[in-house]
């Protein structure tokens, strides 16, 4: 099922800092939403899904690339991605850093849906 994804003011920040070091993250994000399917996702909780995507300027695959984190909602088949993080900056995203992510960009997105 495709979904229809929304890149919100908060996420284009995020994007924007690892811009500056991998200059094909853009594409690499477009692409990995445009074939986002969350049954090959990790399901984390509260409609949110850990995705790798792949880096077209680290050459070592996606296991040493990105992490993002993608908010589902079923009903409209949208998605709207969260946050993005270096895997060779941190192991994980902890749980506050995750949910202060997931409330910006929801409020970002009362306006939408």
């Amino acid at each position: 099922m495709p979904y229809r994804y929304h890149l919100t003011d908060h996420f284009k920040q995020q994007v924007k800092k690892h811009s500056k070091k991998f200059r094909g993250i853009k594409q690499d994000v477009r692409d990995s939403l445009i074939e986002f399917d969350k049954n090959r996702a990790e399901s984390i909780g509260a409609s949110m899904y850990k995705v790798r995507v792949k880096s077209r300027d680290i050459p070592k695959g996606k296991s040493h690339a990105f992490r993002m984190i993608v908010l589902v909602y079923e009903f409209k088949t949208f998605i709207a991605p969260v946050a993005i993080y270096f895997k060779g900056d941190k192991e994980n995203m902890d749980k506050e850093e995750l949910f202060y992510h997931l409330a910006v960009v929801r409020k970002e997105l009362r306006n939408l849906l």
